[in-house]
């Protein structure tokens, strides 16, 4: 497989003020380190272009921007550079010219400011912005650098700075462009939340939503809630409602299917998480990988940008990813469906398990808005969903935990029983008491877990929330072996679609020995 890419696409010339903003930076700004004059990397040259996507109104295209790469692949000088720009380059839409192309202008107010988990993390990006300028930029534009600020004389007058990861300290600021560092380290416990809050209330002041957010990191680790991730799942959440999304999201990964245990299969994971970072030394990193002080989970994250689970994870994401590629269910196709539902505290899915190549799908899926305290589940939705299931494929078997959809289970039962070709339990054909069935589940837990680890099970491509879910799961140890359970009970990262997924594969196990038993099982199950 290739590496894992994850960007929109490139905009045309009509719809970026990015050709302008790099062309500034080309005649004004420097390599930090060389003295010689910026020529943008291709990677970069195409972020700049999508960052500064405007549509037909000249408003922006996105509202905030995430950039996830491996460690030393350049992210902190792409946003030194962007700082320059949003300091003195054009960058804000002043209209068409006569070829409908659209005219950059300097922001009127600029003020910039980098934040990281503390402001020494910030000299990362401060001390490349600080080198970046020509003696003649500095000159033209009046710039007077500091340690922790570079202030601009020449109209419109600005600042760029520093800031702490201090929410009180931010509050009163109306910046109209932040870079904020290392959002994988951005966490509750360090206050990050509690900034990235007040920086967006911050940016909002702004007149005419010009101000935004540029994050920055590494991958993140799934579970610690951080603001990378909070972005990484608010970005799936629209991509997966909407098709599209308000965040620009750009990640570049090595192939999960590549073995860190064969040297020339982590050499090329290496290359492929580098991207244009053709200076890193590939050889080193290759000695790292091998330390056996080194965790493989660490080394994973920092140096290919993979996404990696805690050893207390049900599945790793590796073990989802390289089976995440199964293409969408075709009406008529034979499938058994999972539902696992709550009236108002968490999430209702609906999983279809697809027989043909053992995959699983989500249908349906309603979780609680935390903006309203009184959410309760849309249950009709719920019942036109699974009803429109039952139409619209060849459901062989329907495993519905019956608490707390007691009334719906049943009606499902009564209407659909008669069609299922294995039942889900003594008390009926669709109806599951998970309450009463510590065991059984424990044991289909440990088996499914087996399966996907040997990928012999797939998924969805591109299900973002199933993901997420499956990753939010974590092992749950009792008398019977491993099962799975929430991060917390009060945790809001939902693992329903697993719970939902798991009742189907019961079920395909039901049916799988049903056709073992049958002369023509080779024939789609001998029905």
């Amino acid at each position: 497989m290739p590496a894992i890419r994850i960007r929109p696409n490139r905009p045309p010339a009509q719809r970026t003020l990015g050709h302008a903003a790099i062309e500034w930076a080309m005649l004004n700004l420097v390599h930090a380190v060389t003295g010689l004059p910026w020529v943008p990397l291709p990677e970069h040259e195409r972020f700049i272009e999508t960052y500064y996507e405007i549509d037909e109104h000249g408003d922006w295209r996105y509202s905030r921007a995430y950039m996830r790469r491996a460690r030393g692949t350049a992210k902190s000088p792409l946003a030194a550079v962007l700082s320059a720009i949003e300091l003195c380059g054009p960058c804000r839409f002043g209209g068409w010219d006569e070829d409908t192309l659209p005219i950059a202008i300097p922001e009127p107010a600029p003020w910039c400011q980098i934040m990281a988990t503390s402001v020494p993390q910030t000299r990362a990006i401060f001390d490349i912005v600080a080198n970046s300028f020509s003696p003649q930029a500095i000159m033209d534009y009046g710039l007077e650098i500091g340690k922790e600020q570079i202030t601009k004389a020449s109209s419109p007058r600005g600042r760029l700075e520093v800031i702490p990861n201090n929410a009180r300290a931010l509050r009163g600021a109306r910046p109209t462009f932040i870079a904020v560092d290392e959002t994988s380290e951005l966490v509750s416990g360090n206050g990050g939340h509690a900034s990235i809050t007040r920086i967006d209330g911050n940016l909002d002041k702004n007149p005419g939503g010009r101000a935004r957010r540029l994050d920055l990191s590494n991958a993140y680790v799934p579970g610690e809630d951080s603001v990378a991730e909070r972005v990484t799942v608010a970005w799936g959440k629209q991509v997966q409602a909407w098709g599209y999304s308000h965040v620009l999201l750009d990640s570049l990964e090595a192939d999960p299917n590549l073995r860190l245990t064969d040297e020339n299969e982590l050499r090329e994971a290496i290359r492929q998480s580098s991207g244009d970072a053709t200076w890193l030394n590939v050889e080193r990193l290759v000695r790292t990988a091998k330390d056996p002080d080194k965790a493989v989970s660490h080394f994973r994250r920092e140096h290919l940008n993979q996404i990696t689970s805690e050893e207390d994870s049900l599945i790793s994401a590796q073990a989802y990813d390289r089976r995440a590629t199964c293409t969408a269910l075709l009406p008529g196709e034979k499938v058994v469906l999972g539902f696992d539902g709550s009236l108002s505290g968490d999430g209702t899915a609906l999983v279809a398990y697809r027989m043909s190549d053992r995959s699983f799908h989500l249908l349906h899926y309603q979780e609680p808005d935390p903006l309203e305290p009184d959410w309760k589940v849309d249950e009709e939705a719920v019942d036109d969903a699974f009803r429109a299931a039952m139409a619209k494929y060849t459901v062989l078997a329907a495993g519905c935990d019956v608490h707390p959809f007691e009334s719906w289970v049943l009606a499902w039962n009564r209407d659909f029983g008669a069609k299922m070709k294995a039942e889900a339990s003594t008390s009926g054909p669709l109806i599951r008491d998970n309450r009463a069935a510590r065991r059984d589940l424990t044991l289909g837990c440990e088996s499914l877990v087996g399966e996907i680890n040997s990928e012999k099970i797939g998924f969805a491509e591109n299900s973002v929330q199933m993901r997420q879910h499956w990753l939010n799961a974590k092992k749950a140890e009792n008398r019977y072996g491993i099962n799975f359970r929430k991060e917390t009970k009060n945790s809001v990262r939902r693992v329903d679609i697993v719970a939902a997924s798991l009742m189907a594969y019961l079920l395909s196990q039901k049916l799988d020995a049903i056709a073992e038993k049958k002369p023509n099982r080779g024939h789609a199950y001998g029905w």
